[in-house]
């Protein structure tokens, strides 16, 4: 949990209710209020179905219907620990999601929709700052992580529809990641940055069609944010 996060007083007790009722799981899940700096209550992140297999929980959250920080999940630590602890990405990109794919993947996750957990809303996290080649890298490796996990089809009927549409929608998501990345790491000096990225292309595989349009991205946000600056 970050130093500026807080759990609220029943947060033990919400899990509690979930692991008398799904013992057999080794992960657990809860709704979060996102806070502001004065500690203002914002926004909740979207609600989840109480149980759910970890092909329900990829499909939606590669198509962006969720929402999720490391410390709306509780882990069995046995199982955890197993498992050589979290699953390890640069700067813990993607860390958190794959690793609740992991533990889900066989017994499933069980939520919460009280919001229990608050996360404070800042611009000085690690997805905001950081290395952005390291985030890169981290996109590559989730890239394969996500290849082998889909290396086998699951038995049941309904996974197995749902996982045909995580399959089909991959490479859409993953190419969304890299552009965001893209767009995101574009500074003052917006034709050396993209040069910079130009001669990556092939280590980290993407077009310069994605490339241009990271630039359109980058450029369409910084109007946005200088025409909500000029009207405060």
């Amino acid at each position: 949990m970050g130093d500026d996060d807080s759990m609220e007083p029943d947060y033990l007790e919400e899990f509690d209710k979930l692991i008398q009722k799904y013992p057999e799981l080794d992960v657990y899940h809860c709704r979060t209020r996102l806070i502001n700096e004065n500690s203002k209550p914002v926004m909740l992140t979207p609600s989840w179905p109480e149980y759910e297999s970890v092909y329900e929980n990829i499909w939606h959250r590669i198509n962006s219907f969720r929402v999720q920080y490391i410390s709306d999940f509780l882990y069995r630590t046995d199982a955890l620990k197993k498992r050589g602890g979290f699953f390890y990405l640069p700067l813990a990109w993607f860390s958190d999601d794959v690793s609740a794919y992991i533990a889900s993947g066989e017994k499933g996750i069980a939520h919460t929709n009280k919001p229990v957990f608050n996360y404070r809303v800042n611009s000085l996290t690690i997805s905001s700052t950081g290395n952005n080649e390291m985030k890169m890298e981290a996109v590559m490796q989730l890239s394969t992580w996500f290849n082998n996990f889909l290396a086998k089809k699951p038995a049941s009927e309904q996974d197995a529809l749902v996982y045909d549409n995580i399959s089909k929608g991959l490479k859409k998501y993953l190419q969304k990641k890299k552009i965001n990345t893209i767009a995101f790491s574009l500074n003052k000096n917006i034709l050396s940055s993209a040069y910079k990225w130009y001669k990556l292309r092939k280590k980290y595989q993407f077009t310069l069609n994605e490339l241009l349009f990271a630039v359109f991205e980058h450029l369409k946000k910084k109007k946005v944010k200088e025409k909500f600056s000029s009207a405060q």
